[in-house]
């Protein structure tokens, strides 16, 4: 006679801390093939209703995300925006049927606990997940950005303990070196509900078109660039990357340039954005105007 034992795990509710390593192709320099800012470390903190992540880089915090159960949102504070980039995580347009490929004899022990062995059939991105490390997948039946919801559903709402991506030049190797069961409360994962919230490009239905110059806007912007690449001595050419919100109502605010040592051009392209009425239209999402960010080049 055989008994049958049926062992199941109380969800988790805590604080995941990752560690991040990097793997460069010909083992080229990091700085030469990552774009942006190298992460060092993420603090993670998830119960049965939302999360919050923090990624430090040589100490400092980087970035930070909260999800908002209430608004399904990933509200993200980076840089120096004064506002939250915002992700809603429930749009029809993220839905996906992915089938992860995943391996339960290929194991492996993070901190104590067994882990087996998933690939995404698309990206490539590894993952293993602990049968032990679990959350409520109901929960977030609806969080269809980045697939979340279909790959808790098929790791039984696991929460991987390590990743390992694959980028153009270089690998990510992400590794959980402490993990803390405790209760989280909704302080944990409070946000400035005050601070004014800007929509992602890719939450748009259509990325927002860049307007046809033409009329007023038109000879603006070309004044304003002819004055100021007379001032130019060494014949290049130059492109500045501006970041900006456009509001429901047309209005252009919170100008931005990025990454740019020219400072005298750094005005010039402010400048045109602000004064010459060049016809952006505001982003949509579902039909309806909000307010959103856009990236623009401006050349000399």
């Amino acid at each position: 006679m055989f008994i049958c034992f049926q062992f199941t795990y109380a969800q988790f509710s805590g604080k995941i801390v990752y560690q991040f390593e990097y793997q460069t192709k010909n083992n080229l320099p990091l700085e030469d093939v990552l774009e942006g800012t190298k992460i060092d470390s993420v603090s993670y903190t998830i119960n049965e209703k939302a999360y919050k992540s923090v990624s430090y880089s040589n100490g400092e915090i980087i970035e930070e995300y909260v999800y908002d159960p209430a608004s399904k949102k990933m509200l993200f504070s980076m840089g120096n925006r004064p506002y939250y980039l915002y992700l809603k995580t429930d749009l029809e347009k993220f839905k996906s049927d992915v089938k992860l490929q995943i391996d339960h004899t290929h194991t492996k022990d993070f901190l104590g606990y067994s882990a087996y062995k998933t690939t995404h059939p698309t990206t490539g991105e590894i993952n293993y997940y602990s049968d032990e490390i679990t959350i409520d997948t109901s929960r977030f039946s609806k969080h269809y950005f980045m697939q979340w919801n279909e790959i808790l559903k098929q790791t039984k709402g696991g929460i991987p303990l390590k990743t390992i991506t694959k980028h153009n030049g270089y690998t990510e190797i992400k590794t959980a070196v402490n993990i803390e069961k405790q209760a989280i409360n909704e302080m944990d994962f409070s946000f400035d509900e005050e601070k004014m919230q800007v929509a992602a490009y890719n939450n748009l239905d259509e990325v927002i078109d860049f307007p046809d110059l033409k009329d007023r806007g038109f000879w603006c912007y070309q004044a304003v660039v002819e004055q100021n690449s007379n001032r130019l001595i060494d014949g290049k050419d130059y492109q500045l990357i501006l970041r900006f919100v456009i509001h429901p109502d047309g209005k252009i605010t919170h100008i931005e340039i990025e990454e740019s040592d020219y400072e005298y051009l750094n005005e010039a392209a402010k400048q045109i954005i602000e004064t010459c009425d060049l016809g952006f239209e505001p982003g949509l999402i579902n039909g309806l105007p909000v307010s959103s960010e856009i990236y623009y080049p401006i050349n000399f």
